[in-house]
């Protein structure tokens, strides 16, 4: 499996944030419970000064958020990492 496209996300449209914050929801939720909603959204997806996602078959699979230079926060989607762990 490869990475099709990667963009580096200057307008974060609703559309974007929105899938973003499922991917989350689906993939970390319950161990990043100390996490809210709105954590997600301002303190992330929103605000962080570079958001860079990537897409497998034109679905979002992925993102890296970078503040300052410096990694702040990541997230690889669940069912991903398991077809890469099972060398799919």
């Amino acid at each position: 499996m490869n990475i099709e496209d990667i963009r580096i996300n200057e307008k974060r449209t609703d559309v974007l944030i929105s899938k973003l914050v499922s991917l989350w929801e689906l993939s970390v939720k319950v161990s990043h419970s100390f996490l809210t909603h709105q954590d997600i959204l301002q303190k992330g997806l929103k605000n962080i000064e570079t958001l860079i996602t990537a897409y497998y078959k034109n679905e979002i699979i992925g993102f890296i958020g970078i503040e300052c230079k410096k990694q702040k926060c990541y997230l690889l989607a669940r069912a991903i990492l398991v077809k890469v762990l099972a060398g799919d």
